[in-house]
């Protein structure tokens, strides 16, 4: 209402005014509201860009006792001290002035909880010199004593928005107060500004301290293109309003159907470059990132591509379809993020910070939440629940650093170290409360079932009560580690994949009837990241070759030549009866690989030319610049090349190069098993 001031509770979100029954403070002495706030939220100020900054939108005080209070309570922020904690402000009783003793890193806890961010060392600084006023303070030039100065130990801080220092974008404290966590250019965290303590020092760079101390405080800022986006929290250990009933946004996994067409007929389907990706949506919401010819004829919903991306969102990968919305993991200048579009309107519906290190292995979607594990450099780490349809925090859970976790059907399964012996929980992805517990034995299996191993054998568990449903078969004759998971058994087709090293056996793939526990079969020199598995058969890159094994006997069903890998295969189980794809990254095209539709003839092939051109790289060079489909050539000091390898008859095989521009060059392989591809000329460097 008129002549009442909110600038001492913007930092503040409005339920937990209620909670903590704050009520509005009277204006300061000659202070007025600016009159528009601009499109950023009610406790922000938007600052004009300039300079190379984009315009953004800045806290109007810094954060206060009373709201890390909240951060700190709601289980997400710690505890701040400096030294043994003397003199801190956070505890009893949480007020209103700003919060002192807080780390770089806890500063960007506390806005990270908020979807926002610290400010830069420059944003803060030319919001601080009133933008393109370049002022010597906030305010304007007059050294007159408006900030919260040279103040004495007894009277400490001011009240945060109390003294007449506004910026004239309503912005108070940057000149006094506390010293404020900024982001340097490196990454790292630098304080800037004033503090109560001292007088005014003019030079900006002079506090640019790096230690924790009772005057370091902080304040967050947002982009003005997300700033409307900026869901409030509601801590689930406060009594908040009611939050939005979960519902469910993700589709329910489907029975894999057995493929209608033969092992005999995995064939290279296509390739795409991986600087130019596009991905098909599965069924489940999934994406491949490759688009066949024709989407639907393979069970795929359709293609994806770049305008269907939230504008100005940086770098984005789309990491799940759901009913109604489309999530995508978002890379720019300033932080990483999740971000959920409409698929109708692309209008952004949340988004939240992300720190993970990769999406598709730290990000995973229930049906009605998705689950976020990061890690430090240490290894310690945590998991967040937020909900799918708004994006709001629901829990977290700390995570010891040899803690694993593990995602099942919707479920989410944790190997927790820090007891004598490792114990499997499972938690409710809604609360991230313990649903039951067990001994983890030798440890957690991965596949089509929830399979742990002891010394009594191999049991299925029921997922909802964690009850032992069968006895699958004898345990091996050693263990592996319950919480190293990177090499841990997998399970398919009803058969144990095994890659822990025996005394006999020094390492490789050895696989196992689950019934009986009798080995089927083994293979030398096979390593967990070179293979992908499922019920209908065992993928595996050995140097330039892909072989299809059949999971019953090991035999070699189907070999490709393809060219050197980046990343092992991946397997994308798909609901329709054409089959999986299997997805291998080259170093310059992903190659994808599915059931032909067709009758599949192997040919065994050999291709000879040779390349001439000016400034013609060295042979040395060319090998990894130039490729025949999707495999590389090999170069003798004159250019030519010859290449063997295994295709279907009918394949077409065409030069490319992402960096030289080539003539027209191909052949479509007919059964003559030798063909020449003459001189191919290099017309220019691209």
């Amino acid at each position: 209402m008129p002549g009442t001031d909110l600038v001492a509770a913007r930092n503040i979100p409005p339920w937990i005014l209620l909670l903590l029954g704050c009520a509005p403070s009277p204006a300061p002495v000659g202070e007025q509201e600016p009159a528009v706030a601009g499109p950023c939220p009610a406790d922000m100020r938007r600052i004009a860009g300039g300079d190379g900054i984009a315009e953004f939108c800045l806290d109007t005080v810094e954060v206060s006792s009373v709201n890390y209070r909240a951060c700190f309570t709601a289980g997400v922020c710690s505890a701040p001290t400096a030294g043994d904690g003397h003199g801190c402000n956070h505890f009893d009783p949480p007020s209103e002035e700003p919060i002192g003793c807080v780390s770089f890193d806890q500063a960007q806890t506390y806005c990270h909880w908020l979807s926002r961010r610290l400010p830069s060392e420059r944003e803060w600084a030319w919001a601080a010199q009133g933008g393109p006023r370049r002022t010597t303070f906030p305010w304007g030039d007059a050294d007159d004593g408006r900030a919260c100065l040279d103040r004495s130990e007894d009277a400490g801080p001011c009240l945060v928005g109390r003294t007449a220092d506004a910026s004239p974008e309503g912005v108070h404290d940057l000149a006094g107060n506390v010293a404020e966590w900024t982001v340097r250019e490196d990454g790292g965290g630098s304080l800037r500004g004033g503090v109560w303590r001292y007088r005014w020092e003019p030079d900006a760079d002079a506090r640019r301290l790096p230690q924790v101390s009772l005057t370091s405080g902080f304040r967050c800022a947002v982009e003005l293109a997300y700033a409307h986006t900026l869901a409030v929290p509601r801590p689930t250990s406060l009594a908040a309003p009611a939050r939005e009933p979960l519902v469910d946004l993700a589709w329910a996994p489907a029975p894999v159907p057995a493929p209608a067409w033969p092992l005999d007929q995995l064939d290279v389907l296509g390739q795409q470059p991986v600087a130019e990706p596009r991905w098909s949506e599965l069924a489940d919401g999934r994406f491949l990132p490759f688009v066949p010819a024709a989407p639907s004829a393979h069970g795929l919903r359709g293609a994806v591509d770049r305008s269907a991306f939230p504008a100005s969102a940086g770098r984005c990968t789309p990491l799940r379809g759901l009913r109604s919305l489309v999530v995508f993991a978002c890379d720019d200048a300033e932080r990483r993020r999740l971000i959920a579009v409409d698929r109708e309107g692309k209008n952004i519906r949340w988004q939240n910070p992300y720190r993970g290190r990769k999406p598709e292995q730290d990000v995973h979607f229930g049906l009605q939440t998705l689950v976020i594990e990061t890690r430090d450099a240490g290894g310690a780490g945590e998991l967040f629940g937020y909900s799918l349809a708004t994006g709001e925090p629901l829990w977290r859970s700390p995570l010891a650093r040899d803690d694993r976790t593990w995602f099942h059907a919707g479920g989410v399964y944790r190997i927790d170290s820090r007891l004598s012996r490792p114990f499997l929980r499972a938690c409710d992805p809604a609360s991230g409360d313990i649903l039951w517990s067990r001994d983890a034995g030798c440890g957690l299996v991965h596949g089509e079932a929830l399979v742990i191993e002891d010394a009594r054998g191999f049991h299925r568990l029921d997922p909802a009560t964690g009850a032992e449903l069968a006895t699958l078969g004898p345990p091996r004759s050693h263990c592996g580690s319950a919480t190293d998971l990177s090499s841990a058994p997998q399970i398919a087709g009803g058969r144990l994949h095994d890659f822990t090293p025996s005394p006999e056996f020094a390492g490789g793939l050895r696989v196992f009837d689950l019934a009986t526990g009798q080995e089927r079969w083994r293979r030398a020199h096979v390593a967990p990241e070179d293979v992908a598995i499922d019920a209908d058969a065992v993928y595996l890159l050995e140097d330039d070759h892909f072989l299809a094994l059949d999971p019953a006997t090991g035999a070699v069903r189907v070999t490709l030549t393809l060219q050197r890998s980046t990343r092992g295969p991946r397997v994308y189980a798909v609901d329709d009866p054409t089959g999986p794809w299997v997805l291998v990254d080259g170093l310059h095209h992903a190659i994808a690989l599915g059931r032909a539709l067709g009758p599949v003839v192997p040919e065994e092939f050999v291709v000879q030319g040779r390349i001439v051109g000016a400034g013609l790289p060295p042979a040395g060079d060319l090998w990894h610049l130039v490729t025949l489909g999707p495999q590389h050539l090999r170069f003798d000091d004159q250019g030519r090349f010859e290449a063997q390898g295994t295709r279907s008859v009918g394949t077409r095989l065409a030069l490319e190069s992402t960096e030289l521009n080539l003539a027209a060059a191909s052949i479509t392989l007919d059964g003559r098993r030798r063909y020449d591809l003459g001189t191919v000329r290099v017309r220019s460097r691209r």
